[in-house]
């Protein structure tokens, strides 16, 4: 086969074939799950395996994320007796000190930060999807249901995005 395709021909196959390699690893995702390292092609991480909900926040697992633009966050929520289900994003740049996602308010010039709560009103069982900016080398998320939380439980996945 190499003397049909020739030198030139011959070399550039070799550097398809070497462009397509060093491609399947360069779309291979890098994620750090507390030490241990997970790589991920396709398809999503485990922030939270279902777990029962509480009245109060419980953290994830915390990930690093390496070289990311949007984070997606999905969420598998069994609703049981829960008026509604609540989460709050976390980013941290050494996996110690966690900062909450904030928003602005702006009256009469005064700016005031709110730390951001995302409340979801549960008519059933939902499985649902929010996009966030990357915005540190760690994420977590916090979940907590309202109401009375028998029957109810909680996923979470995370996928990145360059």
């Amino acid at each position: 086969m190499i003397k049909l395709l020739g030198k030139r021909s011959w070399l550039l196959g070799i550097l398809l074939v070497l462009a397509i390699a060093f491609g399947a690893y360069a779309a291979t995702v890098r994620i750090q799950e507390r030490g241990s390292s997970v790589y991920m092609r396709q398809g999503y991480q485990t922030l939270r395996e279902d777990a029962i909900l509480t009245t109060g926040y419980v953290s994830s697992e915390d990930i690093r994320l390496t070289v990311y633009h949007d984070i997606g966050v999905f969420f598998s929520v069994d609703k049981g007796s829960l008026t509604s289900f609540q989460y709050k994003i976390q980013w941290s740049s050494d996996n110690i000190t966690w900062y909450d996602e904030v928003t602005e308010t702006i009256a009469a010039g005064l700016i005031t930060d709110t730390v951001c709560s995302y409340t979801m009103t549960l008519s059933g069982d939902t499985d649902f999807y929010k996009l966030f900016p990357y915005r540190g080398n760690y994420l977590r998320v916090q979940v907590k249901g309202t109401g009375t939380v028998t029957g109810s439980s909680c996923a979470v996945y995370i996928e990145a995005f360059n």
